[in-house]
């Protein structure tokens, strides 16, 4: 009887936490505004201009799928969010699955427990962009490749394979996993772990070997293209240290120290999980701090790196838990709480005062349609968001001259992040214009942590 409850209780706990997930990510997925990303994913997405730079052409499966779903549902913040939020939610037992297979059931079900509500993960479940098939696909890839060692299985290296050529498709960022996959399979002839079966059999050797150059063959001729593109034409707007920055952030400063304790009695044990894990980060994190020093970068290109922080974090929950006395195991627990805690709270801070990482271009534009006049003209900082909502023309405020806008006889009406701290959105001239010659009509706040995403709205009057 209990070799029958224990798996009845441990579905029932992963659809749950499956459940709660889907809920706090349906939440509000419609109503958000579009931030500008979201709305250039929208317009490729829609007219099929995905494939005319090398950026959008280097990984197009993400376009294909958004405009199947816009399509289906309709051109809406919804409609370009289901896709997204439908991954963020097939992730969770997903990872679920190989974290039990990794580590243990107890580790697997507090790494659900903190994807369901780790605010990044929310954010990106309800963000029209790649990263939440990203998450899903590299993670496979990840856990594939791991397990393919350890159970001597072609079908599972092929799988990461397979796995690793979609996330790539998906983004390009998921090319640092195959340095990961190198460096893993190197360091274990040569570091004191002991290697898996599946590194003494000579056939997966060689099917690793030539699958992996299988995929560095196949995905090497648009990198080439893509390289060239983003160090000629794409200047370095995100320092490493903004990048840094907005990693603490995201993970949290709680969980990015308890897995890096955690990595260390791993590697003390000699425990080649560790080795994988600290791997898959610390590769992660380098390349992406030294590709920021050339070309554009962001932080996301990190986000399937959570789930090793995640798991990693549990997995000192539950050691603890399991290693101390029973009267001290109340501390194993109350970190599990702890860890919880923070997450909960910023998740209201997400949905309360943050507006979920996004400006409020939507109200903004909402507030100048229901005092719109006929001759009235619009300006914005992001003309595509406004030029949306408000469904008429409007001017870039980076081709918009200061003076044939005073010498017009119109209202203008500006809709601008702050432009006391967006400095590099249009000229010091228009900004002294806005500030000197327009009147403050309302400002829209959202902050994320130490960034502003204030909108404003400016009149003015002839």
């Amino acid at each position: 009887m209990k070799i029958l409850k224990r798996p009845t209780l441990e579905s029932t706990l992963l659809i749950s936490i499956t459940a709660i997930a889907a809920f706090i990510r349906l939440y509000k997925l419609g109503a958000w505004s579009f931030w500008i990303d979201e709305m250039c994913t929208v317009q490729y997405a829609c007219t099929g201009h995905w494939y005319e730079g090398p950026m959008q052409i280097s990984y197009p499966v993400n376009f294909l799928i958004t405009g199947l779903f816009l399509r289906i549902l309709g051109i809406s913040e919804f409609g370009a969010r289901f896709f997204p939020f439908l991954m963020g939610c097939l992730s969770i037992p997903v990872m679920y699955y190989f974290v039990k297979k990794m580590f243990n059931k107890e580790t697997a079900i507090l790494t659900a427990l903190f994807l369901a509500f780790s605010p990044w993960h929310i954010y990106e479940s309800q963000n029209a962009r790649h990263f939440s098939l990203l998450f899903l696909l590299s993670g496979s890839s990840l856990f594939c490749f791991y397990f393919a060692w350890e159970e001597k299985k072609t079908k599972l290296m092929i799988a990461s394979a397979l796995f690793l050529i979609a996330a790539i498709f998906t983004h390009s960022s998921a090319i640092f996993l195959l340095p990961v996959y190198l460096l893993y399979s190197v360091l274990l002839h040569l570091g004191p772990f002991d290697r898996p079966e599946g590194m003494k059999t000579r056939r997966l050797i060689v099917t690793a070997f030539v699958v992996f150059l299988a995929v560095f063959l196949v995905v090497l001729p648009v990198y080439l293209i893509l390289g060239e593109y983003l160090l000629a034409e794409m200047v370095a707007w995100n320092p490493p240290s903004n990048i840094f920055m907005s990693l603490i952030h995201y993970i949290g400063v709680a969980f990015i120290c308890i897995s890096i304790f955690t990595l260390l009695f791993l590697l003390h044990e000699r425990d080649r999980r560790g080795l994988y894990m600290g791997l898959f980060i610390a590769v992660t994190i380098f390349l992406l701090l030294v590709s920021a020093k050339f070309t554009i970068a962001s932080g996301e290109y990190a986000y399937p790196t959570l789930i090793a922080h995640f798991s990693l974090a549990a997995l000192a929950c539950t050691k603890i838990i399991k290693i101390l006395p029973k009267e001290l195991r109340i501390l194993g627990v109350g970190l599990s709480c702890i860890l919880l805690l923070t997450l909960v709270s910023s998740d209201y801070l997400y949905f309360r005062f943050e507006n979920g990482n996004r400006p409020k271009w939507k109200e903004a534009s909402e507030f100048v349609s229901r005092r719109f006049e006929e001759e009235d003209r619009v300006g914005a900082s992001v003309a595509s968001i406004v030029e949306f909502y408000l469904a008429r023309p409007v001017h870039w405020l980076g081709q918009l001259d200061v003076n044939q806008v005073k010498a017009s006889k119109n209202r203008y009406w500006f809709i601008v992040r702050d432009p006391r701290y967006q400095a590099s959105s249009f000229s010091r001239e228009f900004r002294e214009f806005l500030l000197n010659d327009c009147q403050l009509m309302t400002r829209f706040e959202a902050t994320t942590g130490p960034k502003r995403r204030d909108v404003e709205v400016f009149l003015y009057v002839p």
